[in-house]
């Protein structure tokens, strides 16, 4: 049970939660079919549970990427980050996205303990090679590894958010 009743924020703005649950009428809608490009195997598909795989498929108008970083904060070894960042390339490509095989800077390892300042150098590292590039886009995708202690993605991820462009996008 919530205690807003109890709340010192609820009662001074007088803002009364009731605990009991509303019941509204409502049905479940079937999933639309998605549709893909024709050069694919299968050309169509009907999510599942909300969800559905890619294999075979190809996508309509998929996305391009040119400016993607990476930074790893766990144990593996940058051998196989390296090659993680090859296949997912691989894939995205395969499927009809446009991705550039190759990162914006080298890919990088990092301590889990120093989050937030490896990030601001990844991100301030790759605006500069936009700018010496003459290119005023901004990095399009950071794939960011994390280690593998639970909770690490709240803790540190969280504040990390607002600072950053909305632009940059978290795999």
């Amino acid at each position: 049970h919530n205690k807003y009743a109890e709340d010192k924020f609820a009662q001074e703005f007088g803002i009364n939660v009731c605990s009991d649950l509303v019941s509204v009428p409502a049905r479940v809608l079937p999933p639309p079919m998605l549709r893909y490009h024709d050069s694919g195997k299968e050309k169509t598909c009907a999510p599942s549970v909300g969800q559905w795989n890619m294999i075979n498929k190809k996508m309509i108008n998929g996305g391009i990427i040119d400016n993607w970083a990476c930074v790893s904060f766990s144990r593996i070894p940058p051998e196989e980050v390296h090659r993680f960042c090859c296949d997912l390339i691989q894939m995205c490509n395969m499927t009809g996205m446009s991705v550039n095989p190759r990162p914006l800077v080298d890919n990088r390892s990092a301590n889990p303990n120093h989050i937030e300042n490896a990030l601001r150098d990844v991100y301030r590292r790759t605006t500069e090679m936009l700018g010496k590039q003459g290119h005023e886009k901004q990095l399009q995708l950071l794939i960011v590894i994390l280690p593998e202690v639970s909770g690490s993605y709240g803790m540190h991820m969280s504040p990390l958010v607002n600072p950053l462009p909305p632009s940059l996008g978290f795999l």
